[in-house]
Parts: C-alpha cells; structure tokens; sequence
C-alpha cells in the first residue's frame, strides 16, 4: 500500500522504519524514511536519515538532492552547494535543482555565489548554449547584467566557431550597445558583418551607430574604420 499517495505520512514513515530493520545494508529504505520525514517538513530527522543515506551509498543522488533543499530551508548555503553539486555531478538530471538554488542565491543578493552555481551547471551541462542563453535571459531580468554579458559573449564565440553568424551578430550587436567601450566585441561584429554581407542597416541603427562613434571617440584606433554609403564597417 503506498501510503504517500494516500497522504499518510506517519504510516509511511512506520513502514519505511519497518522496511530498515528488515535490510539493514540497503541504503534505499534509509533515504525513504529521510524522504518522509522531509514531506512532514521534520527537517532534523530528515537530515539525520539522508546523511546516513549518502554515507552507506556515496552514489544515492536523490539523498544528495533533498539534502540539498534542506539545507537552503535551513539557510546552510554551503552544505545546500555541496549536496547539490553531488546530485548535478551523479546525474545531469538534477540540474534543474541547481538552476533553482543558483536563482534563489540571487533572490538573496549573493550574486558571486549565484554566479559560481551557474558556471558549475553549465559545465554539468556540457556547456548547453541553450542553457546558457536561458541563464542569461534570466540574469538580465534580474539586473545581473556583467554576468548576463559573460554567458552572451561566451555563446556568441560559440556561435562564430559553428558558423552560426547571423545569431552571433545578435548577440554581439546587443553586447556592443551596452558595452561600447568593449573594442574587442565590436571588432568581432564588424568581422561577422563583413562575412555575412551585411552593413547597410547599420547606417540608420541608431543605437549600434552610438556605439560605434563612442568607441571611436575613446580609442586610437579610428583609422582601422571607413564610412561609406552602405554604413560604418571594419
């Protein structure tokens, strides 16, 4: 009878301390009696049980994951990044949790941490740029911008090394408007621009021309640039 589903936790728990007893090497009845203290928000007992859970069974992700949740319930934040980078690092599935925690550390203005969880997903992930671009999205939203502008950058280079241009001059043109002191991104664009044929619009793109001009203004390199009838371009 599985008791969870019937919303009994204490009858749960009884036959999980039940199921201990009766398979004492097994780490799996240890976790599940952790998990259901967890979901009767008994944090100590479930703590207690979950650690002993991840000593019988250095493999036990999900122990690893509801420790995790328990410690940021418990404010722990470096138990809370332990716990979790073993979930992430035993099975990518657990991402997700670590994307939660890392935006929950924003929450609480801890924004070099946030930063250290995301790199560590990412890297998880096998540098997803879809999850990259996602965290970042998400870091502008939230005003991470130099954080935000590290992943764009990064996923924009990986767009130039997969030929991927027309979405790595997005990128680049969005990066150069808020950072056009930043002569290396902008020397990147032209470079883009130049292969894909593209140059005209920057004539009447106000905001990228703004860019460009201030860049020329606060650097000695203008004479690597030419105007012409089509726009400013390498």
């Amino acid at each position: 009878m599985d008791y969870e589903d019937n919303g009994d936790i204490d009858a749960a728990i009884r036959e999980a301390k039940l199921a201990v007893g009766a398979n004492p090497d097994s780490s799996k009845p240890v976790r599940e009696l952790g998990y259901y203290f967890f979901k009767k928000d008994d944090l100590e007992e479930a703590e207690k049980w979950l650690v002993k859970a991840t000593e019988m069974n250095h493999l036990d992700v999900f122990a690893f994951h509801y420790l995790g949740t328990i410690y940021i319930k418990k404010n722990d934040i470096e138990k809370a990044e332990y716990c979790l980078d073993k979930a992430m690092e035993i099975s990518p599935r657990h991402i997700d949790r670590g994307i939660d925690f890392a935006k929950i550390l924003i929450q609480r203005k801890m924004f070099a941490k946030a930063a250290k969880v995301f790199d560590k997903i990412i890297n998880f992930s096998g540098r997803d740029s879809e999850l990259q671009e996602e965290i970042a999205n998400f870091c502008i939203e939230k005003k991470v911008n130099e954080y935000a502008a590290k992943l764009q950058e990064e996923i924009a280079n990986f767009c130039i090394e997969k030929k991927v241009n027309e979405y790595a001059a997005k990128l680049l043109k969005s990066l150069v408007e808020r950072y056009p002191e930043r002569s290396d991104l902008l020397f990147n664009l032209g470079k883009i621009r130049e292969e894909l044929g593209v140059g005209r619009e920057m004539k009447s793109d106000g905001k990228l021309k703004i860019a460009i001009i201030t860049f020329l203004l606060t650097t000695n390199l203008s004479s690597r640039f030419r105007e012409n009838e089509q726009g400013i371009v390498l």
